[in-house]
């Protein structure tokens, strides 16, 4: 499920995997497309309603191909924000459906945090505590309309809901959830060219980093020949992404001589775990087992540069999702691309 466009329109895609062509168009089906401004859980309801059935069928029975009945696998595909619509309420401070670590510290919630941790757990290295699908099956019963007093989702506390505080549409392995490299690679290259403007602001003045952004822009444009996609809301497209991490050399020289040494050194070490983080997402085969080391590695050091060189700089989910879903994702299926 994706949010885009413009106008902006919520699709739902079916993909139909032949492993040896999984980047075939014709393996895709296009199930609907369906007005909406908003990912609000009433909406995505509604949407998913006439195939949640389906889905569940498919799942339980299997598929028949020539003669033989064979087990089918749902990964859950999309934007973090559609997801979650099914999970959100008033006081969510831990809503993603793949991982309980609370959104930042705080008073109210220290009991929660200590257990459970944060996304800004990044310099302990924390493990990630994953959620169950043990606890959304829970969670659909305690939303159901039969449910018991006391055993409601409205009567369970934090602890015990997690921040599910609508019933989910229906429960599947939050490790079958598929970090999509698309939207890694949209949001992450935007930030690190964000954080090339910050550097100069925080290093001089915030009338030359206007200045610096407009000289990185037609950098962009003239020599590294990538533009913004009106249709993806002024971002670049995922292929122009890959196409700036592999010609960084060309973004960090804007910033020599504006900023100290260390930050230019910082920015370019940044871009270059950058692109190997996003080559090995994006790949429509198998990983070995080494370069999923590696990779784990690397994103260790990509998320951990980014906090401890820019303290600025908050730990997003997209960056919680590439130091600890990634390399968790690829150690179990051996591919996030395919």
């Amino acid at each position: 499920m994706d949010k885009g466009g413009s106008p902006s329109s919520v699709k739902i895609v079916l993909g139909a995997i032949k492993q040896h062509l999984p980047q075939k168009l014709g393996n895709t089906i296009l199930v609907a497309v369906c007005p909406a401004t908003k990912d609000k859980y009433e909406e995505v309801s509604q949407m998913l309603g006439t195939h949640l059935e389906q889905d569940r069928q498919l799942v339980r029975e299997g598929v028949v191909v020539d003669g033989v009945r064979r087990a089918v696998r749902l990964f859950l595909s999309g934007d973090y924000a559609m997801h979650d619509a099914r999970a959100q309420g008033a006081e969510c401070h831990n809503a993603r459906l793949n991982c309980l670590s609370t959104s930042s510290p705080s008073a109210a919630n220290a009991a929660l945090d200590s257990v459970v941790g944060t996304l800004h757990d990044v310099d302990t290295l924390r493990p990630s505590h994953p959620r169950m699908a043990a606890h959304l099956v829970r969670m659909v019963a305690a939303g159901a309309p039969a449910a018991e007093p006391g055993q409601r989702i409205a009567d369970l506390s934090q602890v015990d809901h997690l921040s599910i505080v609508r019933p989910p549409l229906f429960t599947i392995d939050p490790r079958q959830i598929v970090p999509l490299p698309l939207h890694l690679l949209l949001g992450i290259t935007l930030r690190l060219l964000r954080l090339a403007v910050e550097f100069v602001i925080s290093c001089r003045r915030g009338t030359d980093g206007k200045v610096f952004a407009y000289s990185l822009a037609e950098t962009l444009r003239c020599a590294v020949r990538v533009s913004p996609a009106p249709y993806h809301g002024g971002v670049f497209i995922g292929r122009d992404c890959r196409t700036i991490a592999a010609a960084s050399d060309v973004v960090c020289r804007t910033i020599l001589g504006l900023v100290p040494e260390r930050h230019h050194h910082a920015c370019k070490r940044l871009w270059i775990l950058w692109g190997r983080l996003g080559r090995t997402m994006s790949r429509a085969g198998l990983v070995e087992v080494s370069e999923v080391r590696q990779f784990r590695a690397n994103a260790r050091d990509f998320v951990q540069l980014m906090k401890r060189g820019f303290p600025w700089v908050s730990v997003s989910p997209n960056l919680r999702v590439v130091l600890h879903h990634d390399p968790e994702f690829l150690e179990r299926f051996g591919s996030i691309g395919l």
